[in-house]
């Protein structure tokens, strides 16, 4: 089970303030990305989440990038990788069912042949 941390925790883990913290959450939700939250409504982020904070502070630090086009490009490769995972999830759902039919299809041949020889032993 993957461990969540609170903004304070995070805030620490990368060497930074809170309110750093909080800004950078408030700037990927304007681009509708969506962090947990825990059954009191406090925000607790996943080591992905954080993972992607490290991103953010490193390519906005790189000359020409400001924090906002940071983050338009980080949500934008975020939205991409959902779009993957969610077409790579429908491939194997299909996968699945297939392999369903063919199993099933299989079972009944094996049946009929079972039946065919035990006809063929009388």
């Amino acid at each position: 089970m993957s461990e969540y941390k609170n903004v304070e925790e995070v805030a620490k883990t990368l060497d930074i303030k809170p309110s750093t913290v909080k800004k950078y959450y408030l700037l990927f939700e304007q681009h509708n990305f969506r962090f947990i939250r825990s059954n009191q409504g406090k925000l607790m982020f996943s080591s992905s989440d954080i993972e992607m904070f490290k991103k953010l502070i490193k390519l906005k630090n790189e000359p020409g990038i400001t924090l906002s086009n940071a983050v338009k490009q980080l949500a934008s490769e975020l939205k991409d990788t959902k779009e993957v995972l969610f077409a790579i999830k429908e491939i194997e759902s299909n996968m699945i069912n297939r392999f369903n039919y063919i199993d099933l299809k299989l079972n009944n041949l094996l049946n009929s042949l079972a039946l065919s020889r035990g006809k063929d032993s009388f």
